[in-house]
């Protein structure tokens, strides 16, 4: 199946780490960079959950600080991680994207995109489209 994905947040990404085991995932961005501009600051309630995601370098690098609502660390670079373990993982990325129309075809949704400096399609087709 594939899934488009519009928009880069932590739960666009998290989700598209998890489907990306068993489907054809496209995530699509508006902004030049997935996972900005950051708009919050990085907190999370439990480290142990980063174990999941990343190696111990990887948290270290995070310099994780408690702080009386949980913990702190550098936020930007979860995002930057988690991007990079999904097109790793075979996720296509499309940044400086729009899309512009969109459009049911029997049964699966066509997308139509703006232009961007890679030239890619301007058009795709998906059995599923999640908007974040």
């Amino acid at each position: 199946m594939h899934i488009v994905l519009i928009g880069t947040s932590l739960d666009a990404l998290l989700l598209a780490e998890q489907l990306s085991k068993n489907h054809q995932i496209t995530m699509i961005e508006l902004e030049a960079e997935i996972g900005m501009p950051i708009h919050h600051p990085g907190r999370c309630v439990d480290k142990t959950h980063f174990s999941t995601y990343f190696t111990e370098d990887q948290q270290t690098f995070l310099a994780m600080k408690e702080n009386p609502d949980g913990w702190g660390c550098r936020w930007e670079w979860v995002l930057k991680f988690l991007s990079h373990d999904v097109a790793i993982k075979g996720v296509t990325c499309l940044t400086r994207t729009r899309v512009v129309d969109m459009s049911l075809n029997d049964t699966q949704h066509l997308l139509h995109l703006s232009e961007n400096e890679r030239h890619d399609h301007h058009t795709l087709m998906a059995d599923m489209i999640i908007d974040f």
